[in-house]
């Protein structure tokens, strides 16, 4: 449930041409229910938990609305076995590039239930988008902290995580368009 942001551009721009790559995919087969914006690929093991939370949580689907308005960002989201032993169960990595693109992998633990941790990581992107300053916020204590190394967490993703998770498992169908 962290994030850590990177700023850099060595990597990401070679990422940002990558996320076409194997195993990856847009995800928009909900038509006016909403859907993913085209700059979100999310890997295969994903999509049908990604298309139930599309169906069943208007927040998530708000995140989305938020996130397809930056047409700049572009994020890989996929399961990554590596953080099976963590103490978190997901990590956002942000790289901003010097044309202005942002450049995000949003990696899930294979654990588990992800809907939770994909509405949290997409939340910390919105964070981003927002241009809020984590470590100016951890050091002034005002809902977000330094939790490991380069990594910070937020009550805003929190609180966004459970959002999702509670509208999924209750089937929550309340249109907000």
């Amino acid at each position: 449930m962290l994030v850590l942001i990177v700023l850099g551009a060595s990597r990401a721009s070679a990422q940002a041409g990558d996320l076409s790559s194997a195993g990856t995919a847009p995800c928009t087969a909900l038509g006016s229910i909403g859907h993913l914006p085209e700059t979100i690929q999310v890997a295969d093991d994903l999509r049908r938990r990604v298309d139930t939370m599309l169906r069943k949580s208007p927040a998530f689907r708000s995140q989305c609305r938020q996130i397809a308005r930056v047409p700049q960002l572009y994020a890989r989201v996929r399961i990554d076995g590596r953080l099976a032993g963590k103490p978190y169960r997901a990590r956002t990595t942000i790289y901003r590039l010097p044309s202005g693109a942002i450049v995000a992998d949003i990696d899930i633990t294979p654990a588990g239930d992800p809907t939770e941790w994909l509405a949290h990581e997409f939340e910390h992107l919105i964070e981003q988008l927002d241009g809020l300053e984590l470590s100016d916020l951890a050091r002034r204590r005002q809902g977000a902290w330094h939790s490991t190394d380069e990594m910070f967490e937020t009550d805003r993703a929190i609180q966004m995580g459970r959002t999702v998770l509670d509208q999924v498992r209750g089937g929550a169908e309340r249109g907000d368009h």
